[in-house]
């Protein structure tokens, strides 16, 4: 099989938290062997988001943050997957009680998101439910007021959007 088809086959594997470590391990492999920069950055970050789900938060921490630094060297501070790795990256802190730490990295990640033309609402709903978190463990009930405010138009959005159709 194609290097790249090999690549694709493994990442498009079901998320299987118990399994898609090991396959997405196997596809950081062969990314590395290929030389593909990005790629491998991707799948760091994912490889994250897969220990994340299964509630092992430092070693998702670790894996964002080497995705974050990989991407300083190949992607603007403004570009989409920095801000979705940085929202990745403070749920991880948040998850284990470091709010402060989490606030910086949430904020960053919504700030660079919400920039973007085509926004989802896929890391930017999820962000503003940790943002609100994060503000009211700082005591700071004004801004998660704020975030919660956000959170409830955008879900009423998309309500009305799927309504419509």
């Amino acid at each position: 099989m194609r290097p790249l088809a090999e690549y694709r086959r493994l990442t498009s594997m079901s998320w299987d938290t118990t399994r898609r470590p090991r396959v997405l391990l196997a596809a950081l492999a062969l990314i590395a062997a290929l030389g593909i920069a990005a790629l491998r950055v991707t799948t760091l970050s994912n490889i994250g988001g897969v220990y994340t789900r299964r509630k092992d938060f430092v070693r998702a921490e670790k894996l964002f943050r080497e995705a974050l630094q990989a991407y300083a060297g190949t992607l603007p501070p403004t570009h989409q997957n920095v801000g979705i790795t940085r929202i990745r990256l403070g749920d991880a802190i948040l998850k284990q009680g470091r709010f402060a730490e989490s606030e910086k990295e949430t904020l960053a990640g919504y700030t660079i998101v919400s920039k973007q033309a085509a926004t989802s609402t896929r890391w930017l709903q999820p962000a503003r439910q940790n943002l609100a978190v994060i503000y009211d463990s700082l005591r700071q009930p004004q801004m998660a007021e704020k975030f919660r405010a956000e959170f409830a138009a955008a879900e009423k959005k998309s309500t009305s959007a799927a309504a419509a159709k």
